[in-house]
């Protein structure tokens, strides 16, 4: 009987490769063996009966023939060997700015043929095996980093960046608020600015309004509990931010005059009240005969002593002011009785 055969060697990464083969399978071994590996490999072909050392120079599956020539008859047996692809390593950074205490971030860009095994070297002795790592710098520095991939398949490539990462130093952020728990009817706070190695710098007072100047002095026009955060930059790039509380404690006035005389002098032309820390306001005038002759919901506004273009006459008016107060949302109001003298 004669029936040849071969068990095939595992497959081997592309560099690298050599395969060695072992004729098995029934004959007697007094004939002659033939091996063929294709056009791929070197040699190509083999007339041991173990040979060793078979490379291949291309990645795929490939057929080898092993064919046995004994007592007049020939038979033969064919199987696949197969060489797989080199991975390509490679990656990248998010940003080319690193900052010390700051996370670097790390961007796989590589490429292969099967889900990959990760280890990342980061030059200050740390390592990560994940696809997309994080990195604090715990100081300033050069570091080299690299990356070494596996594949499935054992095949493996490595990648370095080709300079040093350089780690630069972060500048400190710092202020000082004055005061920092004031009342609705003291809200201006004043900002010093206590940082060090800032080139530019941004303030955040936690109502909307931004500033550049670390130095400054901002009103607030509401009550409230506001974060202020102050966010400084140095000459590399990188950031440092700090935070501070500022309570602007709710509190309400409201005054009134009992007469005005809107002569146009420049002095007491205006009815209006004076309301601080209030909200659903209304403010209403109405002539003797109970006919109302002005209105306004906002607290800036005043009567002049004008009705539909012309200057009303001397005589007692009635008012009605009606507002919530900001400490208790508390309604109150207010009805009296004003005079009008031109």
């Amino acid at each position: 009987l004669l029936a040849p055969s071969f068990t095939p060697p595992p497959g081997e990464c592309v560099y690298n490769n050599h395969f060695n083969f072992t004729a098995a399978g029934a004959f007697a071994g007094t004939g002659t063996f033939s091996w063929s590996f294709g056009t791929n490999a070197n040699p190509q072909t083999s007339n041991q009966q173990n040979p060793t050392n078979i490379v291949y120079g291309s990645v795929g599956t490939f057929p080898v023939t092993l064919t046995v020539d004994e007592n007049g008859c020939t038979n033969n047996y064919t199987n696949n060997v197969t060489v797989y692809p080199k991975p390509i390593a490679n990656y990248g950074l998010q940003t080319s700015v690193a900052c010390e205490l700051q996370p670097v971030y790390f961007i796989d860009s590589s490429q292969a043929d099967t889900p990959l095994t990760y280890l990342w070297s980061f030059g200050d002795g740390q390592t990560s095996s994940q696809q997309n790592p994080f990195h604090t710098y715990p100081s300033v520095g050069s570091y080299f980093t690299n990356l070494i991939i596996t594949t499935a398949h054992g095949c493996i490539d490595t990648f370095a960046l080709p300079t040093s990462l350089t780690v630069f130093p972060l500048p400190q952020a710092a202020f000082i608020l004055t005061p920092k728990d004031t009342s609705i009817f003291y809200p201006d706070v004043t900002m010093t600015d206590q940082s060090t190695g800032a080139t530019g710098c941004a303030v955040f007072w936690g109502d909307g309004a931004t500033y550049t100047n670390c130095d400054s002095l901002h009103h607030f026009s509401k009550p409230g509990s506001y974060t202020v955060m102050q966010v400084v930059v140095n000459a590399s790039g990188c950031y440092d931010t700090a935070y501070s509380e500022v309570i602007i404690r709710p509190e309400f006035l409201f005054w009134l005059p009992n007469a005005f005389t809107p002569n146009g002098n420049g002095v007491n032309d205006i009815f209006k009240p004076v309301v601080l820390g209030v909200h659903d306001y209304s403010f209403l005038v109405f002539d003797r005969w109970g006919e109302k002759i002005f209105e306004t919901n906002n607290i800036s506004d005043g009567w002049n002593g004008y009705y539909k273009g012309n200057l009303c006459s001397n005589d007692v008016y009635v008012y009605k002011i009606t507002f919530r107060d900001d400490v208790l949302s508390k309604l109150h109001e207010y009805i009296g009785r004003v005079t009008l003298v031109r």
